[in-house]
């Protein structure tokens, strides 16, 4: 919120100075307003612009894909003189997304050319949806993998409870020479909690400390979760321990473990101490 005040503060002295006439200004503008969610303010702006280039189509549709109207970004998506990659991408992600899954493909398949962007987003989409068959099969169709490839298709096993294609995935990413990134380690750790794979999730912690990765918030949260849920209570709490800085998503997995593990007055009194309280899910 006042990210959006100082913004607002920086359009009026804009304003003042003549300067909103000015193409990149104004386009500045509209992004800051559709990404903060004040996608009405940011369609005033875009409608009264004297001139308009690709970066302001692409930053009106762009906000509202984030903001979930969609036919509104298709109907701008329609009108637009000349959609580029960009264009393309931002309506296939928000489709995929969404879950919209036949209109990306639509999309998709009418794109005059195609980037990684475009091949990873209906991955993703068909992952998150749990089509399993269809990510897969955009996955070897895809020219060239990268990381947000495989761990899409790593993610999408793993919430849809296929352990071992989740870890035989993790593997054979690491044999292609792609290195997991933090999405990748919190996708992969959940999947150790499943018939009492301590042992490899101990050896998952070892390559996220290899990598770099184990005092990522959200890698070290997962790791808390799994020792937690693994029954290695303790080393989970070591972990919480370490991170300098707690969400509640860290408060919630050390809470859970402990009272999973039964140590109820742990778990008690870790909540009493747990800054977000309201938001214990």
């Amino acid at each position: 919120m006042k990210d959006l005040e100082q913004g607002m503060e920086i359009h009026q002295r804009i304003v003042k100075t003549g300067l909103l006439s000015a193409v990149t200004v104004a386009n500045a503008l509209t992004d800051m307003y559709a990404k903060r969610g004040t996608i009405q303010k940011a369609r005033v702006l875009f409608d009264i612009m004297p001139q308009r280039d690709v970066v302001s189509w692409n930053s009106i549709i762009s906000g509202y894909v984030q903001n979930g109207v969609l036919d509104e970004a298709l109907r701008l998506f329609k009108e637009m003189p000349q959609p580029n990659m960009v264009s393309w991408n931002e309506m296939i992600v928000g489709y995929a997304q969404n879950g919209v899954l036949d209109e990306a493909l639509r999309l998709f398949k009418e794109m005059p050319h195609r980037n990684v962007i475009s091949w990873n987003a209906m991955i993703v989409g068909y992952a998150q949806n749990g089509v399993l068959d269809e990510a897969l099969r955009f996955f070897k169709e895809i020219p060239q993998r990268n990381v947000i490839s495989w761990t899409a298709m790593i993610a999408g096993y793993a919430q849809n409870g296929n352990v071992e294609n989740a870890l035989q995935m993790f593997e054979r990413m690491q044999l292609a020479g792609i290195k997991p990134n933090s999405a990748t380690f919190a996708s992969i750790l959940p999947v150790c909690t499943k018939n009492g794979g301590l042992e490899k999730g101990m050896e998952i912690h070892q390559k996220t400390i290899e990598s770099g990765f184990s005092s990522d918030i959200i890698v070290a949260n997962a790791l808390i979760d799994m020792y937690g849920k693994c029954g290695s209570i303790y080393k989970a709490h070591e972990l919480f321990n370490k991170i300098p800085r707690h969400d509640a998503v860290s408060w919630n997995a050390i809470i859970t473990g402990y009272a999973q593990n039964g140590f109820l007055d742990k778990a008690l009194k870790l909540f009493e101490e747990m800054p977000q309280r309201n938001v214990v899910s």
